[in-house]
């Protein structure tokens, strides 16, 4: 920190020797180190000469000289490129810098560049703006001479500031001067723009637009008047004429639809009976081969010396679908014998079978080899 606030001390003391080398006076002898308290914030140096003419002032000191935080060191970077792009002639990019400067470690000195900035873009009000504020922020620290010259630029530039009162026939309209927005309507007091020419538009909120160039003079006053469609005002409904009820028609009665559904046994019934059916015909199909197959052999049995190994393969096809047909078929019959047992014994049928059931009795009897019901109805 003594290094920085030496550095500080030197900057400034350059700063002075300059000046005094362009009034022809003889350079002040080198400084000593002071020891001045601690500040919060580190400044930038005398950063407030950059942009003045040439030899009205010290040149420029090095940014960040007396910088010590990352927050000022971010602001050193800024000014840095700030004050090279201004050196470039590029004072759009140099006034960005500049005011990014100011936004991250604020310094009244700071606002003197941003209205020397202004001046070179030519846009006297923000340099007017930037100026006052440099005179308001830096009070009894700014020198006599600075003030004056200060005042001086603020009082040559106010000539090449005019105003422009701005009219609206509808109320809550926002105003635009050159795509930035100045208010809305009614607006209290004309606005402050540069000399030239500019547009004024007026924009509702439903959409509606009214737009005029004007020109503005120095020290003058110009009048715009913008006109946009009248809101309309919301009627009040029409009152609407009382209507006698219509009676509803009368009521007809209609039977609930039937909610009936087979139940699970007379459903299994009923697939099983269609498996039963599918294995008899299998069955017989399986029988018709069988026959021909037979017939076959018989045609082979009444041929002289037919081959043995024919005949034992043609027997072997006869006796594989003889057990086939045999298989489908008592499947086929014990399917249907079963589907129709499901189907008395289901007591929530299709029909009423809750008040037969209590006089009808019916048992499934199976045995080794038989199948049988015996039952009473």
């Amino acid at each position: 920190m003594n290094a920085a606030r030496y550095l500080l001390v030197l900057s400034l003391c350059l700063s002075h020797a300059a000046a005094a080398h362009a009034q022809s006076e003889p350079p002040p002898s080198p400084p000593t180190p002071v020891h001045e308290p601690a500040v919060s914030v580190p400044t930038l140096g005398d950063v407030s000469r950059i942009g003045e003419p040439p030899g009205a002032d010290a040149p420029l000191p090095t940014p960040d000289a007396a910088l010590a935080s990352d927050r000022d060191a971010d602001a050193a970077a800024h000014f840095a490129r700030a004050v090279e792009l201004y050196q470039e002639g590029a004072y759009q990019p140099a006034l960005i810098e500049f005011q990014q400067a100011h936004a991250t470690s604020p310094d009244y000195r700071l606002l003197y560049n941003i209205a020397q900035t202004h001046r070179k873009l030519q846009d006297y009000l923000g340099a007017i703006r930037s100026y006052e504020g440099y005179l308001a922020q830096g009070g009894a620290e700014i020198a006599d001479e600075r003030r004056q010259q200060v005042e001086a630029h603020l009082a040559s530039l106010r000539t090449r500031v005019g105003q422009v009162s701005i009219s609206v026939n509808v109320p809550g309209v926002e105003i635009y001067v050159d795509e930035t927005k100045v208010g809305v309507s009614p607006l209290s007091s004309p606005v402050p723009a540069n000399v030239g020419r500019h547009r004024v538009v007026a924009r509702a909120a439903d959409g509606s637009s009214d737009s005029a160039l004007v020109e503005v003079a120095g020290g003058e006053r110009s009048q715009v008047t913008l006109q946009l469609a009248p809101r309309p005002v919301p009627r009040a409904p029409a009152p609407v004429a009382a209507v006698a009820p219509v009676p509803a028609p009368p009521r007809v009665p209609v039977a609930p639809p039937s909610t009936h559904a087979w139940s699970t046994a007379r459903k299994g019934a009923i697939v099983t009976w269609a498996a039963g059916g599918a294995a008899l015909v299998a069955g017989g199909i399986a029988g018709i081969r069988t026959k021909r197959s037979n017939d076959e052999l018989d045609d082979l049995l009444a041929v002289e010396g037919v081959d043995r190994s024919a005949l034992a393969d043609q027997r072997d096809s006869v006796r594989r679908l003889s057990l086939a047909t045999d298989v489908l078929l008592v499947t086929g019959a014990a399917a249907l014998v079963t589907g129709t047992v499901l189907w008395l014994l289901d007591p929530g049928g299709e029909r009423n079978v809750k008040a037969a059931s209590a006089t009808s009795r019916l048992r499934l009897e199976v045995g080794p080899a038989s199948l049988g019901m015996r039952g009473r109805f």
